[in-house]
């Protein structure tokens, strides 16, 4: 199934292996990306020149969020998700994983069914 981009700034996809990157050059306020069953990589490289934010809901799959290091990052998760893995430093309060970093801000809202999330920092 392929990719479909609504104009209120979304995306969405049913089961598939879906790679986004450099995701903050399109400079949006408000993101949202819905995936079914699925493999997805979200990589938010670039320059954030306002803060944002991104409403994710997926089903079952794997799901891997890529944040540049010295972006400031707040990403909470709700749904069944199984497992949780960080790569790099993360703060971790219950269900919120934060990157301190200057300037704008990353606000990521994750909801999940069953499945993997990992949280990257590169």
């Amino acid at each position: 199934m392929g990719i479909a981009y609504s104009e209120l700034g979304g995306l969405s996809t049913g089961a598939s292996s879906v790679k986004l990157t450099r995701l903050v050059n399109a400079n949006f306020a408000v993101m949202n990306f819905k995936g079914g069953a699925g493999d997805y990589t979200l990589d938010f490289a670039g320059e954030l020149q306002q803060d944002a934010t991104v409403d994710i809901t997926a089903g079952l799959g794997s799901l891997k969020i890529v944040v540049p290091e010295g972006t400031t990052a707040k990403i909470t998760i709700s749904g069944a998700i199984n497992d949780v893995r960080t790569e790099g430093t993360w703060a971790v309060t219950g269900k919120t994983y934060e990157l301190a970093g200057e300037g704008k801000t990353l606000t990521i809202h994750v909801d999940m069914g069953i499945g993997s999330l990992t949280l990257v920092k590169k």
